[in-house]
């Protein structure tokens, strides 16, 4: 049977289930990275061939952390490493992407087809993405570089 050149009408729903474990099991890998951060704004940590992951500390309150990821391997350009902007809930025991690359303040959903070509669940494509960026950093054994304070900054 052949298929028509019709877009479907069915609207996209998002999982909040599968969302809320994906944010939970972040905030369990970002808080084993940041585990001895204490009074430092800033860490990078160095795995085998060049790669670097920093955690800087941009925001802290007495519920939320909010860091920004950034991710480089030497290989590629500077406009293309991956940089993400997280907020930590620290009642819920959540993290949740608020901007990945040029994206900020991602929807849950999105119309698809649509002018900037986000994807219909770009929310959770982006968190599954840190999910997977944060599993690799502590599977493949992530060791401490530099900690500088905030009194370098």
């Amino acid at each position: 049977m052949a298929r028509s050149g019709k877009l479907s009408s069915k609207q996209y729903v998002p999982n909040l289930n599968d969302l809320q474990a994906c944010c939970t099991r972040n905030y369990a890998s970002l808080e084993r990275l940041l585990k001895g951060m204490g009074d430092e704004t800033v860490l990078h940590y160095g795995v085998p061939h060049g790669q670097q992951l920093t955690l800087l500390l941009e925001d802290q309150a007495p519920y939320t952390t909010t860091l920004r990821l950034h991710h480089q391997s030497g290989l590629e350009p500077h406009y293309l490493t991956p940089t993400m902007q997280v907020r930590m809930y620290h009642d819920a025991r959540m993290a949740e992407v608020l901007s990945s690359q040029q994206i900020s303040g991602v929807r849950a959903r999105y119309d698809y087809p649509n002018s900037r070509m986000h994807q219909r669940d770009e929310k959770m494509q982006v968190n599954q993405f840190l999910a997977e960026w944060l599993s690799f950093c502590l599977a493949h054994g992530l060791t401490l570089k530099n900690v500088f304070n905030k009194s370098f900054i």
